[in-house]
């Protein structure tokens, strides 16, 4: 601890090397907590000590204790203070893996084409009723009382939607109901 490099090496392989693998082996793998991995925590252990000329091992104190037994409470503590952080992120292989390819200008172009086509062949209504049954997810019962019917009546309404939207968005020659009409 006086500076001897030689010493410092020893002291850290033969004496706190393997006490502190030990220590993290017992701690993180017998308690089945492994957010760490094994060597790395060792590794952070080991420089926990090591900071400024060894100062945690100027600590110990031989009379109440072994030095394998102080670096087994320097390894709980460790684990205790830093398993309350949040685990360092798991690398991503491919960052754009979860992105759908549609998600570009194209996709966009194609959704904004969609929308344009409900809106032409559905009425207020029917719009209405496809945002809060499609996008805000409400139940039945919720649509019935917001549009004061009884709850058979809001099936048939929901129903009815559901069908003009299959058939706007199945027309074979990709025209809507107003173009049709327009051409007529």
């Amino acid at each position: 601890m006086a500076g001897d490099r030689t010493a410092s090496n020893r002291l850290a392989q033969g004496i706190l090397m393997p006490a502190i693998d030990a220590a993290v082996s017992r701690y993180l793998f017998g308690s089945g907590r492994q957010r760490f991995e094994k060597e790395d925590v060792a590794q952070e252990v080991l420089a926990h000590l090591y900071e400024n000329q060894w100062e945690k091992l100027r600590h110990f104190d031989s009379t109440r204790g072994s030095l394998t037994a102080y670096v087994w409470v320097v390894v709980r503590n460790w684990i205790r203070d830093h398993s309350r952080r949040a685990p360092p992120p798991v690398p991503v292989e491919d960052p754009e893996e979860g992105i759908q390819p549609d998600s570009g200008p194209e996709g966009k172009a194609q959704l904004a084409q969609i929308v344009e086509k409900l809106m032409a062949e559905l009425d207020e209504e029917q719009l209405l009723l496809f945002q809060w049954v499609h996008f805000q997810g409400l139940e039945r019962e919720e649509v019935a009382a917001r549009l004061q019917i009884s709850l058979d009546a809001a099936y048939k309404r929901i129903q009815r939607m559901e069908s003009h939207v299959k058939t706007a968005l199945s027309a074979p020659d990709g025209m809507t109901k107003a173009e049709k009409a327009r051409l007529s």
